[in-house]
């Protein structure tokens, strides 16, 4: 979370790929399996996990193409590196959606779902600031999650639901209510954006190098 604008082996942002396209590309490859799951077993799942970090602006194709070291942002103010982390998380729900219209109807029995944990003290902050995340602006996002933070186990109650939930629904979203607050999960109003969705979809699959997402 928070890191400094780097580029993958493969070329991508760091943050990008750790959080979607490698997501992206893993789900791809193993779709024949939960195709099957789903064909024997009724049932099989795609969890996504967003963050409150998700809003802002709409999603962006540069962030999920091969920009990696080039995004920029790491001067005096440090804000790049939560833009791209607000990227990386949108991604998750904009894949959430866009994969869940894009299923083929012979293997509806596979659900696209996402959750987002509320704020948590996972220690994924203090990753933040080991990765050189000790800017005012990296201080002031962190002092405001961590003030509210609720317990691990806490937060793992929307990706447990999306999971686990016998009434869920393939484009589920579960997660606590409200802006940055603590709380149960809850089934909360889809967020989408067309156009997000597109942008996602098209760019991950030339970014990956995927002509056919469920060809396996």
């Amino acid at each position: 979370m928070g890191l400094p604008d780097q580029a993958t082996v493969d070329g991508c942002d760091v943050q990008m790929q750790t959080n979607h396209l490698s997501h992206f590309l893993l789900t791809a490859l193993v779709w024949p399996a939960l195709a099957t799951a789903a064909a024997e077993r009724g049932q099989a799942r795609v969890v996504n996990h967003t963050s409150g970090a998700r809003r802002g602006k709409p999603l962006d194709a540069t962030y999920l193409a091969a920009h990696g070291g080039d995004l920029g942002g790491d001067g005096f103010t440090g804000f790049g590196k939560w833009r791209r982390y607000q990227q990386s998380k949108l991604a998750n729900l904009m894949f959430t959606y866009a994969l869940h219209d894009r299923i083929p109807p012979a293997e509806s029995g596979v659900m696209s779902l996402c959750a987002h944990p509320g704020p948590t003290d996972s220690g994924l902050q203090a990753k933040t600031a080991a990765a050189g995340g000790t800017a005012l602006i990296d201080r002031l996002i962190l002092w405001r999650t961590l003030r509210v933070a609720q317990p691990v186990e806490a937060g793992a109650d929307g990706i447990t639901r999306a999971a686990c939930d016998a009434d869920a629904r393939s484009g589920d979203f579960y997660g606590p209510p409200g802006r940055g607050k603590p709380g149960a999960a809850q089934l909360l109003p889809a967020e989408r954006d067309a156009e997000s969705e597109r942008v996602l979809w098209e760019t991950s699959l030339a970014t990956t190098g995927l002509a056919d997402f469920f060809a396996g």
